[in-house]
């Protein structure tokens, strides 16, 4: 089969090697004596193949040769494209045959597709396949550059070499005509830089990731995953070392230079937020920050949707934006006095520059030469050199913050001393301060006790002399009646009838009946102060009690032309202090008596009724307990003139009068009511009155039964 492909192509060869020769190109003169290499420049001439389908007998017709043009530049570079090219050049050799081989060398590693095509003057054609998309075992000279062999054979060959290439990224093609040996010094030289660089990228990757355990500061982590993305980026899209060193991946070339570029370019802007406390800039900073980083994500979930060629034009506009955007904030952060932002503005300009350059190149306006090729990683070398001096000053300047802060931690920690001992003070002073407010208020309150006590005998004072008054007045006037009706009836004992004797008598009586009321309503009320009511709770017929009570006034009631009513409605038995409760009825009846005109009526009521709560009621403050059960209910109203208002706020007081004076000229001590209250509150109950002026009066008395 193999011999059969051979002879096939020699007879190709055969039909196409007149026309090569044919051609008049500016041949390449190789003096193998004088120089071992030979750049490409102005010699090659180029035709574009867009629909990737011209052959090579297609390209050697006559209606292709006219067609190729020479390049513009030192070097083939057509930027991103679809299309396929074929170059062309001669190369006539001078001298004496060259020792060693010689080799076509294309410094590129990541072209596609580089086929060449090597045509001799005895017509035979020498074919090599080569690019990043060629298996690795396949090529003839495996080597992350594409190398085909020249064959020469005599000292004045003249070569005709076509070369079809292809690429989905950047389609660049640096060539040289160099030998074997030359290429081999060259290679050693180129990896000593090439070496150093990642050797500078790992120390600082190291040195940074040992400065991030000790700091915990995210800067040296971003910074970290930044230098290892990038050199990753330039070890697999510049150097293209994946190619020789890891060939089975060669085919992911394209995508891993898009994720290490966008991964480098989102830590770079991580890095730059922390580096150069971007919030403090204002929102504007942190909102472009995040919408580069929202792009550089975007392109990263769009790779398997987006075409390589435009995936990379736009890799190319995005490493721009985030440099400039690096450098401008780099300049805010020097203007505002940060001193690492000068090593951080130099080293961004610096990769910046490099960075231009590359670009430049890839969109063929810089020529793609081995300076032109190695420019961002040059840049990219001094960059972090930069930012290692820039991350040294930043910790110079943490040394001096924490110094300062721990100064200002010393000088608080004083501070805060002081204030404790400001604040136990200040807790003596409040203690202090209490114990005086506590010390006023006992005052306060020992003062409140003597006024208290002072107005007590005051007004036990003016009790006293009200006492004395109305004792003395109450005492004189029937100790006087009784003197004058003694002396008449000593003095007109034979005038005076059987019946005006009874009459002057029954006065005497009255008189003495009221003394001894005085009396009694004094030492009652003498023993209520003293706190000498003892009650005794026995069974007791209500309604008798009344009764009885009733029948002693009926005299009385009848010398004053009144009527007494005694409306029960039921008979009541219950339990209560029966001295006590008679005493009640008995002042009640007599007040009401007092008050009363003659010919009028007093009107007596008894009544129980079951009641779920009432109040005992104050008729001064209107006091109130809750009571429950059965309750006795006495009134006792009278005809008589009302009591006002005014007299109504003090009706129960001791040595209270009314306005209104009782009728029928008798007295009245003030007592009776008072007593009344007391008596009734000590067993539970209420007393009050309701009256209104002209209408006469009611005194109703509630207890528990």
């Amino acid at each position: 089969m193999k011999w059969c492909l051979r002879c096939i192509l020699v007879c190709i060869l055969f039909g196409i090697a007149p026309r090569i020769a044919a051609q008049s190109l500016t041949p390449v003169v190789l003096d193998t004596g004088r120089s071992e290499q030979n750049v490409l420049g102005r010699e090659i001439e180029y035709l574009e193949d867009a629909s990737q389908a011209l052959t090579l007998d297609s390209v050697l017709s006559a209606e292709y040769t006219r067609r190729f043009t020479p390049i513009r530049g030192l070097y083939p570079n057509f930027s991103y494209t679809s299309s396929a090219y074929w170059l062309k050049f001669r190369v006539v050799v001078r001298n004496t045959p060259p020792q060693g081989k010689w080799l076509i060398a294309a410094y590129y590693p990541s072209l596609d597709f580089l086929d060449v095509y090597v045509v001799s003057p005895s017509g035979s054609l020498a074919i090599t396949r080569c690019g990043a998309r060629v298996a690795w075992q396949q090529k003839i000279l495996p080597h992350r550059h594409h190398l085909a062999p020249l064959p020469i054979t005599d000292a004045n060959d003249t070569l005709t070499v076509l070369i079809r290439v292809q690429s989905r990224m950047t389609l660049a093609v640096p060539l040289e005509i160099i030998s074997e040996r030359r290429f081999a010094d060259n290679e050693r030289s180129e990896m000593i830089p090439m070496w150093m660089y990642y050797g500078i990228a790992i120390a600082m990757a190291v040195y940074n990731l040992f400065l991030f355990i000790a700091l915990r500061d995210r800067a040296y982590l971003y910074y970290v995953a930044y230098v290892v993305l990038y050199s990753s980026f330039i070890f697999v899209s510049v150097n293209g070392l994946v190619f020789q060193m890891f060939p089975l991946y060669a085919r992911l070339v394209p995508v891993l230079v898009t994720t290490f570029s966008l991964l480098g370019n989102i830590f770079g802007l991580l890095f730059a937020k922390e580096f150069l406390h971007l919030k403090e800039f204002g929102r504007w900073s942190v909102r472009w920050g995040w919408v580069l980083i929202s792009a550089c994500l975007l392109g990263l979930g769009g790779q398997g949707f987006v075409p390589i060629s435009p995936m990379h034009r736009a890799l190319n506009l995005i490493a721009v934006l985030v440099i400039v955007f690096m450098i401008s904030n780099a300049i805010l952060s020097v203007r505002r006095g940060f001193r690492p932002a000068a090593f951080f503005l130099a080293a961004w300009t610096m990769f910046f520059l490099g960075a231009l350059v590359f670009i430049l190149s890839n969109f063929a306006i810089l020529p793609k030469t081995p300076l032109v090729q190695f420019s961002i990683q040059i840049g990219s070398a001094l960059e972090m050199l930069l930012l290692s001096f820039a991350l040294g000053d930043r910790i110079a300047v943490l040394r001096k913050e924490q110094e300062r802060a721990r100064a200002e931690a010393l000088q608080g920690e004083m501070y805060r001393l002081r204030n404790i001992e400001l604040a136990e003070a200040n807790e003596e002073i409040a203690r202090q301060k209490e114990v005086l407010e506590e010390q006023a208020r006992d005052i306060e309150i020992v003062n409140a006790t003597l006024h208290e006590q002072n107005e007590r005998l005051v007004e036990f004072d003016n009790e006293k002399n009200e006492f004395l008054g109305i004792a003395a007045h109450d005492l004189k006037n029937p100790l006087g009646a009784m003197r004058g009706m003694t002396e008449v009836l000593l003095m007109d004992n034979e005038r005076m009838g059987a019946s005006d004797r009874a009459v002057f008598l029954r006065q005497t009586l009255l008189t003495i009946d009221r003394m001894i009321e005085l009396v009694r309503n004094l030492l009652d009320i003498n023993a209520i102060e003293r706190g000498g009511i003892t009650l005794s709770p026995l069974r007791v017929d209500f309604t008798a009690l009344v009764r009885d009570v009733l029948a002693e006034y009926r005299y009385h009631a009848e010398e004053k032309s009144l009527t007494l009513i005694f409306d029960e409605t039921t008979h009541i038995i219950g339990r209560a202090d029966t001295k006590a409760l008679r005493q009640i009825v008995d002042n009640l009846i007599s007040n009401a008596m007092k008050y009363s005109p003659k010919g009028k009526r007093v009107m007596v009521r008894l009544s129980q009724h079951e009641t779920g709560e009432f109040m005992a009621v104050d008729q001064r403050d209107i006091l109130a307990r809750p009571k429950r059960g059965a309750v006795v209910r006495l009134e006792i109203q009278d005809e008589g003139e009302g009591i006002s208002e005014q007299d109504m706020k003090r009706l129960f007081g001791k040595f209270a009068r009314l306005s209104a004076r009782p009728t029928g000229g008798e007295h009245s001590t003030g007592l009776g009511l008072s007593i009344v209250k007391r008596l009734v509150e000590a067993m539970d109950g209420r007393v009050w009155c309701e009256s209104e002026l002209g209408h006469g009066a009611t005194f109703i008395v509630e207890m528990p039964a």
